[in-house]
C-alpha cells in the first residue's frame, strides 16, 4: 500500500481560511528586499509614473507632473506562496491627496492589495506573494499637477514562521496559523469557527469614551501584543469608574463574551472589571507585569456597549489595554481587529483527501492529541473526522453536547455503528484520544484509560476526506490540533491505551 511522506502540515494539508487571522506566534522577518527605502540621499532604484522623484530631508517625494495621478514604484524578488512584511512611514503631503502604498503584480494596479495612508504616521501590512515579481508601489492620490507626497522607511521583508520571538500575529487569509502559548510551547494548528468583533474600535481607544472626570485615556507609544505601539493608559482617580464603547447591537437574551487585553501600568493598583451592555459586570480581574487577555461570558440586556470599570471595592486603576472585543459565543476565540466597523474572520478550514495516505477502506486507527473550547451546548466539536460524500458515513473524535468525549462510527444507511464514550471533557485542557475500527471491533481510549468497545456494527466503506477540527460543514474545534495519526490496520486495545498514556 503506497503512502506519502511529508515533512509538515503545509505539505498535506488543503487549508483555507477567507479572512485573516491572529495567533500567538513565534515571528522572524528574513533579509530587506527593498532598494534604498530609506532614501537618505538620493532616489536611486525607483522609478516613476506620471511624477518628478526626489530625496527631500532623507525621504521620497512623488510630486504630480500633470494632471494625472502620479506614483513611484520598484520591483522585487518574491516567492509564490511566501508571506512577507511590508512597512511605510508616510510624511507631508499637500492638501487633497489621498495618498497610498499598493502590492501586487503590476504597477500601482487597482487589483493590488492597498494601503491607505491617510494620515502622516508608520503603517504596516502583510501578503502572500502570488508571482515571482511584486511591485512596490507608492501613490500621490490625486491628479493635480504639483501636488506631491512624501514616504520613507519602505520595507519589504519574508516573515519566518516559527523562528524568532512570540508575537501575536495576524496571518492572511489562506495562511494556517500555528499558535503557542506564552511560554513558548507549541500548542499545534487553530480551526476555529467564524466570529465576528462587534467593538468598532478594538485598538484606537481615544475613539472611546471616559465616563465621567475621573478617568482619562492616554495614547502612548507603549508596546503592544501584536509588536506595535499602540497600547493605552487608563488612568482612574477614583471620580468615575471606566471607559466605555457604545453603539455596539446585542440582541437581547443571547449570549456574549468580552474580553481585553491588559497589562499593569505600575503606577498604583491593578483591579479591574470588564463589563458590557451596563449591565452585565465580571468579578475582580489583577492584571500583571505582562500582557495578559482577560474574558468575561454573560447574557446581553440588548442595550450595548462595553467597558472596563473599577473593582467591587471601586479602588483607582492605572492600566494598559490592548485589542477589545465582543462577540457573539460562550467563550472567546483569537482576537479580531478592528478599525471603524465591525470585523469578521472566517473559518479555518483544513482536509486530507484519503487517497493521500493510504487510507484502508476496512479497518484502521486514529490518534489524536488536541485541545479545545469544548462545547457551548449547542454543538458537537470535532477534533477529527474521515467523512465520506454523504457526512453520516463518518469516523469521528470529538465531543457531545455535553463535553462527553466520544468515538462514533456510523453509516448513512445503518445510522450510529459504535458510539464509544470516554469520559467528561475538560474544556481548554490537552488531550489524547484514540479510536481503531473494523467490522465487529471497535475501540477508543483518552489520555490513558481502560478501552471503551463495541463487537458490533459496520465500517463505511466510501470515506473519502479527513477533515481536520471539524466534521462536515460545522462542529467546529475551537481549538489546536498537535497531532494526528492514522494507522491503517486496527490496533490492539493495549496499544490504544498505550498510544494515549
Amino acid at each position: 500500500m503506497g503512502t506519502k511522506n511529508f515533512s509538515n502540515a503545509n505539505d498535506l494539508i488543503t487549508f483555507s481560511r477567507a479572512s485573516g487571522g491572529t495567533a500567538l506566534r513565534k515571528i522572524a522577518y528574513g533579509s530587506e528586499l527593498v532598494t534604498n527605502g530609506t532614501f537618505d540621499t538620493d532616489v536611486s532604484g525607483w522609478a516613476g509614473g506620471n511624477a518628478t522623484l526626489s530625496a527631500v530631508s532623507a525621504s521620497l517625494r512623488v510630486t504630480n507632473d500633470s494632471s494625472n495621478y502620479g506614483y513611484s514604484y520598484q520591483a522585487i524578488s518574491t516567492v509564490i506562496g511566501k508571506t512577507y512584511a511590508v512597512s511605510v512611514t508616510r510624511g507631508s503631503t499637500t492638501s487633497g491627496a489621498v495618498p497610498s502604498l499598493r502590492v501586487g503584480t503590476s504597477i500601482a494596479g487597482f487589483q493590488n492589495k492597498i494601503i491607505l495612508v491617510s494620515s502622516a504616521g508608520d503603517y504596516t501590512a502583510v501578503f502572500v506573494a502570488t508571482s515571482t515579481t511584486t511591485y512596490i508601489s507608492v501613490l500621490v492620490g490625486s491628479n493635480v499637477a504639483g501636488q506631491y507626497t512624501e514616504f520613507d522607511n519602505v520595507s519589504v521583508k519574508e516573515v519566518l514562521f516559527d523562528q524568532g520571538d512570540l508575537t501575536l500575529f495576524n496571518h492572511p487569509a489562506g495562511i494556517p496559523r500555528i499558535e503557542y502559548d506564552a511560554d513558548g510551547n507549541v500548542l499545534g494548528l487553530l480551526v476555529e469557527e467564524s466570529r465576528t468583533n462587534l467593538v468598532t474600535y478594538s485598538e484606537d481607544f481615544s475613539q472611546w469614551s471616559a465616563v465621567g472626570a475621573g478617568t482619562s485615556i492616554v495614547s502612548l507609544s507603549e508596546l503592544d501584543p501584536a509588536g506595535s505601539s499602540n497600547a493605552a493608559l487608563i488612568k482612574n482617580t477614583g471620580g468615575a469608574y471606566s471607559i466605555a464603547s457604545s453603539n455596539i447591537t446585542t440582541s437581547l437574551g443571547d449570549t456574549y463574551t468580552v474580553s481585553f487585553w491588559v497589562k499593569s501600568a505600575g503606577l498604583g493598583n491593578d483591579s479591574f472589571r470588564l463589563y458590557f451592555d451596563g449591565s452585565v459586570i465580571s468579578g475582580n480581574f489583577t492584571a500583571t507585569s505582562e500582557w495578559q487577555r482577560f474574558s468575561f461570558t454573560g447574557t446581553s440586556d440588548g442595550s450595548g456597549s462595553v467597558a472596563v470599570t473599577r473593582n467591587t471595592s471601586n479602588d483607582p486603576f492605572d492600566l494598559y489595554i490592548w485589542g477589545a472585543q465582543l462577540e457573539a459565543g460562550a467563550f472567546p476565540t483569537s482576537y479580531i481587529p478592528t478599525n471603524g466597523a465591525t470585523a469578521t474572520r472566517s473559518a479555518d478550514v483544513a482536509s486530507i483527501p484519503v487517497a493521500d495516505f493510504g487510507y484502508n477502506q476496512s479497518e484502521g486507527t486514529l490518534f489524536v492529541e488536541f485541545d479545545s473550547n469544548g462545547s457551548d451546548g449547542a454543538d458537537y466539536p470535532q477534533a477529527v473526522a474521515i467523512i465520506g460524500s454523504a457526512s453520516t458515513d463518518v469516523a469521528r473524535i470529538g465531543f457531545n453536547q455535553t463535553n462527553t468525549a466520544q468515538f462514533v462510527v456510523s453509516t448513512q444507511s445503518g445510522g450510529n455503528q459504535a458510539v464509544l464514550n470516554n469520559g467528561t471533557y475538560t474544556p481548554k485542557s490537552p488531550v489524547k484520544f484514540a479510536g481503531g475500527f473494523e467490522e465487529d471491533n471497535f475501540a477508543s481510549s483518552m489520555n490513558g484509560s481502560a478501552a471503551a468497545t463495541d463487537v458490533s456494527g459496520s465500517v463505511p466503506s466510501n470515506l473519502e476526506t479527513m477533515g481536520i477540527g471539524k466534521w462536515a460543514t460545522g462542529n467546529y474545534l475551537n481549538g489546536h490540533i498537535k497531532s494526528i495519526k492514522y494507522y491503517p490496520r486496527r490496533l490492539s486495545n493495549a496499544q490504544l491505551v498505550e498510544l494515549t498514556s
